[in-house]
């Protein structure tokens, strides 16, 4: 984390990333609200500037699901009804499926 002085020079105090840090000073501006710092090799800790790079929210997102390989394929609805009828809790079958407990309910919800 880093501690980013405040143009108007006010005591409030702004703390952000070292690496969204250093990809601001490369862009030479803020991220917008949208926007959102990936590493690019998936290790956090690797902050060097050729390794950072923007992605939209949705983009990362996206980037994040594939690369972990839980796309939502079709059968998961119907595995995860059943499961719910064996009267599984939707913490067993987020620990089963590798998916959140949250993102379970969610599935099963139709959302």
């Amino acid at each position: 984390m880093c501690l980013v002085p405040r143009p108007d020079f006010s005591l409030k105090r702004t703390t952000i990333t070292l690496a969204k840090y250093r990809l601001s000073r490369k862009l030479g501006r803020k991220l917008k609200r949208h926007e959102q710092v990936d590493h690019k090799d998936e290790y956090k800790t690797n902050d060097s500037i050729s390794n950072l790079q923007v992605l939209t929210v949705k983009q990362n997102v996206r980037k994040n699901v594939i690369a972990s390989g839980r796309s939502r394929p079709r059968h998961l609805k119907e595995k995860i009804k059943s499961l719910r009828e064996k009267g599984k809790t939707f913490y067993d079958i987020g620990r089963r499926l590798g998916i959140t407990e949250w993102q379970a309910s969610r599935i099963h919800r139709g959302l």
